[in-house]
């Protein structure tokens, strides 16, 4: 195993260690945390390694001098953003997943990221690489911090909607245009630069760093699911959390937070409101109140302030506490662990951004590259409208009997494949019937029968109680048959399903 002479400097300060290839990874890994100080550092590192004691086993490192020859070393410097690597030790793939060995394995998490932001620099120790972060150090450490925050949630963002409003837009617009109108207002804001923004637009700000911080909150969620307990959260005096960027959940939730504001603007001025100065102070009473409550559309139970600190410490959002929908056999299932231990996460991949099918509100950073998906959409929309005309044709009348639920039915049943997948795979279209038996049946008689011989189908674990299950499913299915006319096709195709996923069953069994 080799050991790998390691240099972390910050603020023209060096700690060096002498460690293996894995803990010089797992500082690599630390960086996903964006570290500015040193303190910065050794707490990112405990994201990986909670109980580590670097800040007792370090030395200072007066000068680089020793970052030479044949040995492996490795300069982490944070000021200039810049990895360098030399001698026997080689740097590793940048955005890769590294997995301990077994002769590596110590106290900590076994696996880590490079989810490296895209300001850094990989080099290895060629002939100058000391003058080359020397200019990188030079260029960063002119380079300006804002906070961000305090402009896009604040009183410029409030005062230019006040502005706007007052302007005559809800006046000239009227009721009729009054959608057209918010949006545009909207769109202005987040396209134009600012000056307070070092010249960027809203928009720029919002999204430049948004898939680095989704990647490293998505790892935090797999990290979460398989050590069993939290990640360490992001240090909250950091810069990273201070004036760090924006993730998925915050960018959707901004911009409900902006239409929402320009409709309460909008029927304040309808109402008779006239002085700047007070709407601004009541529409930041608003923003308040609307912050401090849950999404509007009902996804979580924790406030949009909740979500966007927990998005900014880069911790995932458990769904813990939501309430599961009892008619459903899917949430059931996934109530009893049917999917597999460790907590679910809440996503929030703010797809209405897209629906509004212009590139101010899209998640798409270059107008080149969102025009390239528009043209890729219409080309899928072309095939779907195809495709969906062929199924509407004559044909097998089961071919389409599903509406809001899809299985891939020859790659659940193909050899090998876990017979608890399949069984659990007869639960999405089953869900769908749920549906359709709520929307008819004046109780819950044939929903509670339905439901209650799925699940004792999907946790039987002999043949014998499996075969027994499924008759009592197959009955179940029949009676709904019988009862609803409407619902045979569905039925049918259930039925279907299950025999074909009780051949599968057996053959695994032989």
């Amino acid at each position: 195993m080799m050991m790998v002479r390691l240099t972390v400097r910050a603020a023209g300060v060096g700690i060096s260690w002498t460690v293996n290839e894995w803990n010089v990874l797992v500082a690599m890994g630390a960086l996903s945390a964006e570290p500015e100080t040193m303190e910065d550092f050794l707490i990112a590192v405990r994201r990986y390694q909670p109980n580590h004691r670097w800040e007792e086993s370090g030395q200072t490192a007066t000068e680089m001098a020793s970052m030479t020859g044949d040995d492996g070393w490795c300069l982490i410097d944070l000021d200039s953003r810049s990895v360098v690597a030399g001698g026997e030790f080689t740097l590793p793939e940048e955005g890769g997943a590294f997995q301990a060995g077994d002769d590596e394995q110590g106290d900590g998490f076994p696996i880590v990221w490079l989810d490296t932001p895209a300001e850094w620099s990989f080099q290895p120790g060629g002939d100058d690489w000391r003058s080359a972060i020397e200019e990188r150090r030079e260029s960063f450490e002119n380079y300006q911090q804002i906070a961000s925050r305090a402009i896009l949630y604040g009183h410029p963002m409030l005062e230019f909607i006040a502005n706007r409003v007052l302007g005559g837009a809800a006046e000239d617009a009227g009721d009729d245009n009054r959608y057209v109108s918010i949006r545009g207002i909207h769109a202005d804001w987040l396209m134009t630069a600012r000056q307070d923004l070092l010249g960027h637009s809203p928009r720029t700000v919002l999204l430049c760093h948004r898939n680095q911080i989704d990647q490293d909150i998505q790892h935090r969620s797999e990290q979460w699911s398989m050590q069993g307990f939290a990640p360490l959260a992001l240090n909250v005096n950091s810069a990273a959390y201070q004036f760090g960027g924006y993730g998925t959940t915050e960018v959707a939730l901004y911009f409900d937070l902006m239409r929402s504001l320009l409709d309460e603007a909008w029927d304040r001025v309808i109402g008779g409101e006239s002085s700047c100065d007070l709407l601004v102070e009541r529409l930041a009473e608003y923003r308040d109140q609307w912050l401090a409550q849950p999404p509007k559309d009902g996804s979580c139970g924790q406030s949009c302030n909740e979500l966007i600190e927990s998005e900014r410490q880069r911790m995932p959002v458990t769904s813990d506490g939501m309430e599961l929908d009892c008619d459903c056999p899917i949430c059931q299932a996934e109530a009893d662990g049917a999917f597999g231990d460790g907590p679910m996460f809440m996503v929030f991949d703010g797809h209405h951004l897209e629906l509004e099918d212009e590139f101010a509100f899209s998640m798409t950073e270059s107008r080149e590259a969102w025009e390239r998906e528009q043209a890729e959409f219409r080309c899928y929309s072309e095939k779907m409208d195809c495709l969906q005309a062929e199924q509407e044709a004559p044909g097998d009348e089961l071919d389409s009997v599903w509406t809001s639920s899809s299985v891939d039915w020859d790659s659940i049943l193909a050899t090998g494949c876990p017979p608890l997948s399949a069984k659990l795979a007869i639960g999405f279209p089953l869900a769908e019937l749920v549906t359709e038996l709520q929307e008819r049946a004046t109780d819950s008689s044939s929903t509670d029968a339905l439901n209650a011989a799925f699940s004792t189908f999907r946790r039987a674990d002999d043949s014998v109680a499996e075969q027994s299950a499924a008759e009592d499913l197959r009955a179940c299915l029949e009676q709904i048959a019988e009862t609803y006319p409407e619902l045979v096709a569905r039925s049918a195709d259930l039925q279907s399903r299950l025999d074909e996923v009780m051949r599968s069953s057996e053959r695994s069994n032989q």
